[in-house]
């Protein structure tokens, strides 16, 4: 789709306009594909995350903002209320910040002080969705 950009230019718009109204009825169904506004699509982003999906042999890519982002939005993908993570204080101190507010989301976060294998897996349990070294 975007193969031939060298260079992504900077679009510092945060909404895009439509030929007509059926292309933004089609674009807003997601019968067509395009940027609607910048915090759903936006070409500074889908091109490299297509351009990543390609490198990888994947259909899609999702770039985030930070790390953290990533890492939290992975959590509350693979996790629901009273689900289980193991998490080690031996990461970037913002990800053991960031399992520390996740309780709120009545996710249990176990954080110990190890990264010893058999110490993380005997905090592991049925409800254990992820473990984080």
């Amino acid at each position: 789709m975007f193969s031939s950009l060298v260079t992504i230019p900077i679009y510092t718009s945060t909404s895009y306009g439509f030929n007509n109204s059926e292309e933004g009825a089609d674009l807003f169904a997601l019968r067509k594909a395009g940027s609607i506004y910048s915090a759903l699509t936006n070409p500074i982003v889908s091109i490299p995350e297509h351009r990543i999906a390609a490198l990888e042999g994947g259909s899609a890519a999702v770039a985030f903002s930070s790390g953290i982002a990533a890492i939290f939005n992975k959590t509350i993908s693979i996790c629901q209320g009273s689900d289980n993570i193991i998490s080690t204080t031996l990461l970037y101190i913002c990800s053991v910040n960031m399992f520390k507010v996740t309780p709120r989301l009545f996710i249990n976060v176990h954080i110990i002080n190890s990264d010893n294998l058999e110490d993380l897996a005997a905090k592991s349990d049925h409800k254990t969705k992820a473990i984080f070294v």
